[in-house]
């Protein structure tokens, strides 16, 4: 008997015929679906079918497995109902990939959900928009994006072999889609390790006839837990969150939403620079939801600041985005903007002896350099910086840096004496690395006079001298 839970309510189902209504007709009006592929030796109904190509997928009573080793083999499996596109919605899958190099990659999208066998049978006949993680020997476990033909790649260790659950939310009012993996599934909420978008599908020719929810693949990928959540417009909210890092940072860092009532369809999600992400609420009583939207974290070396604006009540603090008494309908925005706090360097000047008493010269320049850096309190020259100081005698002069989140920012302190009789050491006269994050940074430059070749020392070191020779003295008058 297949599960298979239709607005929250569960029907029985054997023999693929299910026991409450008729099978769904293709072309039928978009639903909320749940399949958890339990039926076993038959393709789960009444909602789902098999996409034309390829061997078909089997079903032992755990999961759909996609067989076979060759391209030609690769075969999808895609919802009866083919107009997605007309509602916002969010499907999530399971997928377990166990194949190698490019035959072991997946598919999961929106569109006709065919074969195209001029590109190796992936899903790219007519009307598509999918994304495609692969195994580890694969472009490094990296992840395809497939918006009409043109492919967007992210390299790196974002999905590989072994179990990921898969999201994909689509925008019904914007024409736009987006992608999210949660790597290493194991169970529970998902929670989004990367996400790509969104992607404008109003181009893509998406009707009636020819938008689809489909999966699949071959090389034995299984697929399992499908679950379709269409929301009705006038039953949701929305809250956008954007993100500024004041130096460009382009990390990704996990946001969330909270809330007091409905159902947030992304509960987390990773947000970078120029890649914002939406957050939609819905089967909540409206006039009583109050949602907060926040970052995991604070960030090291940044100082966060939020903004929420929209069209339900809200406030900001340095907690996040705070909204109430939300309504049906509402649109809202949370702008996390990460300044970068600036790292002080003190410039200690210290001198071994009282240059006035010496009749010695005790004015000397030092000049900080830092190389590219995000800001400052200097002067600034292109991408560096520079602190010019005076000084006379001992003295401490500060500095503020903001440094590159590359770190990239390289800093180091020289001196120009006046008297040739000086002798300078300072411990930063070799280039040193100042990075986002940063304690507070201290140089010590030390000056010691010398006359024809003997140093002089300080008032201390005069002392002791004296005391040294007396002890001399006397020991020789001993011996006489």
């Amino acid at each position: 008997m297949s599960g298979i839970s239709v607005h929250g309510r569960t029907f029985a189902v054997v023999f693929g015929v299910c026991l409450l209504f008729a099978a769904q007709t293709a072309g039928a009006a978009p639903i909320s679906l749940t399949e958890d592929f339990s039926n076993a030796g038959s393709l789960p109904g009444p909602f789902l079918e098999q996409s034309p190509g390829g061997i078909a997928a089997a079903f032992n009573g755990i999961n759909a497995t996609f067989p076979g080793t060759l391209a030609p083999d690769r075969s999808y499996l895609r919802t009866l109902a083919s107009d997605y596109y007309t509602t916002s919605f969010v499907a999530d899958i399971t997928v377990t990939i166990s194949g190698t190099a490019g035959g072991g990659t997946v598919f999961f999208g929106m569109g006709v959900g065919e074969p195209l066998p001029s590109f190796f049978y992936e899903p790219r006949a007519g009307q598509h928009l999918f994304v495609r993680p692969g195994p580890d020997n694969f472009l490094g476990g990296g992840i395809n994006v497939t918006d009409q033909g043109l492919d967007h790649h992210f390299p790196g260790d974002l999905s590989g072999t072994g179990t990921h659950r898969l999201r994909m939310s689509w925008d019904a009012l914007t024409q736009e889609m987006t992608f999210a993996i949660h790597q290493d599934y194991a169970g529970g909420p998902f929670v989004a390790s990367s996400s790509f978008g969104p992607y404008d599908g109003s181009d893509n020719g998406f009707d009636a006839t020819n938008s689809h929810i489909f999966f699949g693949g071959v090389a034995g990928t299984t697929f399992d837990d499908l679950t379709i959540t269409v929301a009705e417009q006038s039953t949701i909210a929305t809250f956008d969150v954007a993100k500024d890092f004041d130096d460009d940072n382009p990390m990704g860092v996990q946001v969330f939403i909270s809330c007091n009532d409905g159902l947030p369809i992304q509960s987390g999600q990773i947000i970078r620079e120029g890649n914002g992400v939406t957050f939609v609420v819905e089967r909540f009583s409206t006039g009583e939801l109050e949602c907060d939207v926040f970052e995991e974290q604070p960030i090291t070396g940044y100082k966060t600041r939020y903004t929420a604006s929209g069209d339900a009540p809200s406030n900001s603090d340095r907690e996040g985005c705070h909204y109430t008494t939300v309504e049906f309908g509402d649109e809202n925005l949370c702008v996390v903007t990460n300044k970068v706090k600036p790292v002080d360097i003190d410039v200690i000047k210290e001198w071994q002896f009282q240059g006035k008493q010496l009749g010695i010269d005790d004015t000397a320049v030092i000049v900080l350099e830092c190389l590219n850096v995000e800001g400052g309190n200097g002067e600034i020259k292109n991408s560096d910086m520079f602190w010019v100081w005076k000084t006379v005698g001992d003295e401490i002069n500060s500095a503020r840096v903001k440094p590159r989140w590359d770190d990239s920012t390289l800093c180091h302190v020289k001196e120009r004496i006046v008297d040739d009789a000086v002798e300078s050491d300072s411990s930063c006269e070799d280039w040193f690395a100042v990075g986002v994050g940063d304690v507070r940074k201290s140089c010590l430059i030390s000056d010691t006079v010398f006359f024809e070749g003997i140093p002089m020392l300080n008032h201390y070191g005069l002392v002791m001298l004296v005391l040294l020779m007396l002890g001399i003295g006397a020991v020789g008058v001993r011996r006489l």
